[in-house]
């Protein structure tokens, strides 16, 4: 932020008086250069303006509504603005109006231009902004295929656009747009010709793949590979949705317009979730108008313990950090480390394979299980974790052996294999790291 150099003296300048009276009431518009508020000052006699209706929100268009002006009467007004370091006021010079001797019951014009584009799911109109002075709003109407008549889908909008997302793809709707005024009762303009317009499931970006979730325990990050554009070249932007409910009945945080990374794209939740709880997210692609479907929900718990079963460190994958983590703290009791507790052994029970065997079901490709084997294996120099124990011991050259297990021969000449007396019941639950950092 910069500053100025010297302190705001000027007071605003006042442009571009619009006066639109009806028979009890008149809306009063202008412009000023800078920031300001606005007032007018209105009377029945020339110079002598005895009434101030005003409004203190600065701006830069203004506008005041007179109300239960007298019909057929003739009215003397000046407007004015005061800037927020309190130049001014400016007023402008004394303009008249005549309210009407009777009801306004002219519409406005009919919206011209209306134009539409076809997504999947969805349909998006725009049109000419109206240049009516006592403009409301406007009126979407619908219809759909075999229906008689049009139907009010959207009323009093203030922008010349609107996005139809109750639409079928492969059906042909019909819309037209009404344009309403002020009035009391309002008028509602012509209706603008009809356009028709078909959603399809192809006029959209594809769906993002390789949904994971990642990051901090309880404001994880989402990630995903990024969908393609339906037109070659054009930009995406994406929307995350995360809710408690599968079918997203409710929405527990929502992000629109995330940027598209290169390839791939990453959003980090800015509030947090409940601890030990269950949510899903889903994401959908926008290519300007076009929207794409969501992608299937996937279900995550957010968790002070790790995302990923056995990834104690939330690296995103179970690697060596995790094992050797895993081995300061077998024979420990789940309370030291309830981190390690995979089973939900509870409370002075002790982390043991149970745990460790939880762990596998969460293992990256840095590991993988050992088949059957015979009674007895054979090791090469390196790291064993003695199952009663739990503790690491550097295995002699030629001499370890693990009971139930077939020692793997791409572990190296290092290996770092799990063995001991009470893996060995279950020799399908014998477990082998494909690849093993140097012993300490």
């Amino acid at each position: 932020m910069t500053t100025d150099a010297l302190p705001d003296a000027v007071p605003p300048m006042i442009d571009a008086i619009v006066v639109t009276g009806s028979d009890s009431s008149a809306i009063i518009s202008w412009t000023t250069d800078e920031l300001a508020g606005s007032f007018v000052d209105l009377g029945t006699v020339s110079g002598l303006l005895d009434q101030t209706v005003g409004d203190a929100t600065d701006g830069l268009e203004h506008e005041v509504t007179l109300t239960n002006l007298l019909p057929g009467t003739e009215y003397f007004l000046t407007v004015g603005s005061s800037d927020r370091a309190g130049n001014g006021p400016t007023e402008s010079a004394e303009v008249s109006f005549t309210t009407l001797t009777t009801a306004d019951v002219t519409p406005s014009a009919a919206p011209a231009s209306l134009e539409g584009i076809s997504g999947s799911q969805s349909i998006t109109l725009a049109w000419d902004a109206s240049v009516e002075a006592d403009l409301a709003g406007y009126n979407v109407y619908r219809r759909g295929s075999g229906d008689d008549s049009f139907v009010a889908l959207a009323t009093n909008l203030t922008l010349p656009q609107y996005t139809d997302l109750s639409v079928q793809n492969e059906t042909e709707y019909e819309y037209q747009i009404t344009a309403v005024d002020r009035a009391n009762p309002a008028n509602e303009s012509p209706a603008s010709a009809a356009l028709a317009l078909t959603p399809t499931l192809t006029a959209a970006p594809t769906v993002p793949t390789d949904l994971r979730v990642d990051g901090e325990d309880l404001q994880p990050t989402f990630n995903f590979t990024n969908a393609e554009p339906f037109l070659t070249g054009a930009s995406l932007s994406y929307t995350i949705q995360v809710s408690t409910q599968p079918e997203f009945s409710d929405v527990t945080d929502s992000e629109s317009g995330i940027a598209a990374g290169v390839g791939a794209t990453a959003w980090t939740i800015t509030r947090a979730l409940a601890n030990e709880s269950t949510y899903f997210w889903r994401v959908r692609a926008v290519e300007g108008a076009l929207l794409g479907a969501f992608s299937p929900s996937q279900e995550f718990t957010a968790s002070t313990g790790p995302l990923l079963a056995g990834d104690f460190g939330d690296s995103g994958s179970v690697d060596f950090d995790d094992f050797f983590a895993f081995v300061d703290a077998f024979g420990g009791t789940a309370d030291d480390f309830p981190d390690f507790d995979l089973n939900d052994s509870g409370p002075g029970m002790a982390i043991d394979f149970d745990d460790f065997f939880a762990s596998v079901d969460g293992r990256s490709t840095t590991g993988r299980r050992i088949g059957a084997g015979p009674p007895s294996c054979r090791l090469r120099p390196g790291w064993c974790l003695d199952a009663v124990t739990g503790h690491r011991a550097l295995a002699g050259a030629g001499t370890g052996r693990c009971a139930g297990l077939r020692h793997d021969p791409d572990v190296g000449p290092r290996g770092a294999v799990l063995c001991g007396r009470s893996a060995c019941a279950n020799s399908r639950r014998g477990w082998a790291l494909s690849r093993v950092p140097t012993a300490p």
